[in-house]
């Protein structure tokens, strides 16, 4: 079948060429900012951004140097991650999805890169040991509370349970394993006597008392400490 082509009409009249006026202060940075924005945005989404970057360095002689991106893959600067100046859409994001920092990494909403603000707290107002700026706790403790100072070095109160609230076997006081499951059975979970070996004469890691190993038994008392049928 042939191709079906379009009937042109030429034209004796040439075309009006494009005027390129002369941008220069407040009126260039606009201009530049409009193309920035539709490129970056257009190259992201086709997935063509070295071939374009390219490009914007030959026309714009690189990035301005107060737009400035965390690369966390290493694609600026012979692939080594940190800040770096970069072509960015009007909403501060690179043609690899970086997002924009000012000179100590902080991005328009004031977090770094690991999400606190200026003075060391996330973006729910608690700091790196959990605690609010009044100095509280998510248990309502202040950072000063003799309260606080319960544990003993392995983390376990004098109860046995730790700041998660679960034993060392992972259950909580509702005997609810940090799994979802629950301990079925009590008796096969406490049924061991002073020296460690339950009604069938085994203890916890499978041995009877002349030491002898049962897998099965094992396999059995574990199940049990894990709160499993």
């Amino acid at each position: 079948m042939a191709r079906a082509t379009t009937k042109t009409t030429a034209n004796s009249t040439p075309p009006t060429l494009p005027e390129t006026p002369v941008l220069e202060g407040d009126e260039l940075g606009r201009a530049r900012a409009w193309f920035e924005d539709k490129v970056v945005r257009e190259v992201r989404a086709a997935g063509h951004c070295s071939e374009a970057l390219a490009v914007l360095d030959k026309v714009f002689g690189g990035p301005r140097p107060d737009a400035l991106v965390y690369d966390t893959r290493g694609v600026y600067d012979d692939y080594r991650p940190g800040l770096h100046p970069a072509y960015i859409d009007s909403d501060g994001v690179d043609c690899w999805g970086n997002t924009w920092r000012d000179k100590d990494g902080y991005s328009r909403e004031g977090f770094d890169k690991e999400g606190r603000d200026r003075e060391g707290y996330d973006k729910h107002g608690r700091d790196k040991l959990g605690f609010d700026r009044e100095g509280i706790d998510a248990s309502g403790l202040h950072r000063d509370s003799p309260e606080r100072y319960k544990y003993s070095a392995d983390s376990y109160d004098a109860e046995g349970f730790n700041a998660g609230g679960f034993d060392r076997s992972g259950f909580n006081r509702e005997g609810v394993h940090m799994n979802g499951s629950t301990r079925r059975d009590n008796a096969e979970y406490f049924g061991f006597d002073a020296s460690g070996f339950n009604r069938r004469g085994y203890n916890a890691g499978g041995y009877d008392r002349d030491g002898e190993y049962s897998e099965d038994e094992y396999r059995r008392i574990r199940r049990a400490v894990r709160g499993e049928r």
